[in-house]
């Protein structure tokens, strides 16, 4: 049996970690478990939250894994050393064809408050910004790009999302060619450090109306870029769609029409998305489409399965099993990376103060971007003018914004008379959807 180890700067943590593999190798080789079962290879990795150890057991990894975490994990606490006190439950999982071990260090072992200047200085230009620190050490670079061209960072309140999220918007608006639409779904206050951030294109919106002008304009962006060619959008920087708690607005069919929109098609028009929820489901987004464009991932800690399942974007790695406060999963096409978020003291984001482009939303009309009114929506603007109520129904009813709202109530108003003219309402006969 070779036993491999990645070299730490951290004397304790290495005493501790090598204490625990020798335990570990006992319980499994001797038969402590159960059956004796021989090991290929133990790993041992000293993380910034965890110990880990990874094993090679062949065909016993199955058996050893049960055996290890039966019970709460019963037989794994008992090759934990005497004094290593930790707060959540040790695991043993596959990981790939590993099994991999873990156990939380000690609360003054753990290294957690990673700050990006202790990092480096943010990479310059290509959509590039660092996540953070890997387990082991190495610094981990992402990218808006032809192979990620949009983000989901997901994780429950208190896993660092917000952080996650801010700390790449400021890493990305130092390049001066970057744009940004701003939109939170918490009333702002996810994305409030960076609401000052050079590059904004509008305010942030804050509620759904708002997000609806928001992303309208973007989707219009996007179709210019496409309408004035290649050489043009060559000479563009990237135009940056950021939406935590995009859950609050995916309520609207017309906002979830045309975050697909930008999803499908934004890539080669250099138009990204970033993605935020503490609630990811499988229902979150109706569509597959959005999803598959979100190929990169930050998946922070979740609470359960499920969950991980949706922020990862597979059943491994799982997410529910992170120990929080940025501890994370990052997935790239090219693989996963357990990763430490860096984060940007807010007393820095909240020195920016760069007024944006726009003081308000411009309006654009549906059909500039390819969007026409579907029929179920003229079908509830002929019953609203029918009825005499006004926009505030027509937008609960529709999902659409108070500008567009507008705009299909007149539409269904002028309808609503010709139908009267032809004949369709007679001796008091209630219209309905269908009727329509």
């Amino acid at each position: 049996m070779r036993l491999a180890q990645y070299s730490n700067r951290d004397e304790e943590r290495t005493a501790l970690a090598t204490d625990w593999a020798s335990k570990v190798i006992a319980a499994i080789c001797y038969g402590k478990i159960g059956r004796p079962v021989h090991l290929d290879t133990v790993t041992v990795i000293r993380g910034l939250r965890t110990a880990i150890l990874e094993l090679e057991a062949g065909y016993e990894a199955g058996y050893v894994a049960s055996a290890l975490d039966k019970d709460d994990a019963a037989a794994l606490r008992q090759t934990i050393p005497r004094g290593w006190n930790f707060k959540h439950r040790p695991r043993a999982y596959f990981h790939g064809r590993l099994l991999r071990l873990e156990v939380q260090w000690p609360t003054g072992l753990q290294d957690k408050d990673i700050q990006l200047s202790d990092v480096g200085q943010h990479p310059q230009g290509d959509g590039r910004w660092i996540a953070g620190l890997s387990e082991t050490g190495h610094t981990v670079v992402l990218s808006l790009s032809d192979s990620t061209p949009g983000f989901l960072i997901a994780g429950t309140t208190g896993s660092g999302k917000s952080v996650a999220m801010c700390q790449a918007v400021y890493q990305l608006s130092q390049d001066p060619r970057n744009q940004f639409v701003l939109m939170d779904g918490k009333f702002g206050d996810g994305l409030n450090p960076v609401r000052g951030i050079s590059g904004a294109v509008g305010p942030m919106a804050k509620d759904t109306d708002e997000a609806i002008s928001a992303i309208t304009w973007a989707a219009h962006e996007m179709k210019k870029r496409y309408t004035k060619g290649r050489d043009y959008i060559a000479t563009c920087g990237r135009l940056v769609v950021v939406a935590d708690e995009v859950q609050e607005f995916l309520t609207s069919e017309r906002f979830a029409g045309l975050l697909r929109k930008i999803a499908s098609q934004g890539r080669g028009a250099k138009v990204h998305l970033v993605i935020g929820t503490h609630h990811p489901t499988v229902d979150l987004f109706k569509d597959r489409s959005t999803r598959r464009a979100l190929v990169g991932r930050i998946a922070l800690l979740v609470g359960d399965r499920s969950a991980s399942e949706v922020a990862v974007g597979n059943s491994e790695p799982r997410a529910d099993f992170l120990t929080g406060s940025g501890d994370s999963w990052v997935v790239t096409p090219s693989g996963f990376v357990r990763t430490q978020i860096a984060y940007v003291p807010e007393s820095t984001l909240v020195q920016m103060d760069h007024p944006p482009r726009f003081d308000h939303w411009p309006v654009v009309h549906p059909e500039d971007i390819g969007v026409e009114f579907d029929v179920g929506d003229i079908a509830k603007a002929v019953i609203v003018a029918r009825d005499g109520a006004g926009r505030d129904r027509l937008c609960a009813e529709t999902g659409l914004g108070s500008t567009v709202g507008r705009r299909l109530l007149r539409f269904g108003k002028d309808l609503w008379s010709e139908l009267e003219m032809m004949g369709v309402c007679k001796n008091g006969k209630k219209t309905t959807v269908q009727e329509v």
